[in-house]
């Protein structure tokens, strides 16, 4: 029969064996939480640059429709006034 310090060794020795067990387990699960982390890190800094970039874009696409519309004012109006100021010299309602 086993003595009472054999028993207590043996006890031990089981909590010993079953923190270790446990010490590897929060290593691997803290490495994994830590590249989890990094890889949410590259994520938002990703997302950050996207949405700098969609925002240029969005000032780039406002100056590209008012350059449109001055260009479609440009090309349609100024004819237009040069017709209807001959239209105008021609019917007499303006005299130059």
């Amino acid at each position: 029969m086993a003595d009472n310090n054999q028993i207590l060794e043996l006890i031990q020795e089981i909590f010993n064996n079953k923190f270790d067990a446990l010490d590897k387990k929060l290593d691997l699960l803290t490495t994994g939480l830590e590249s989890n982390h990094n890889k949410l890190e590259v994520r938002v800094s990703c997302a950050e640059t996207d949405i700098v970039s969609l925002k240029n874009r969005r000032v780039d696409d406002k100056l590209n429709v008012k350059n449109e519309v001055l260009k479609t004012i440009i090309h349609w109006g100024i004819p237009i006034v040069i017709l209807a100021i001959i239209y105008f010299i021609q019917q007499g309602q303006l005299h130059v």
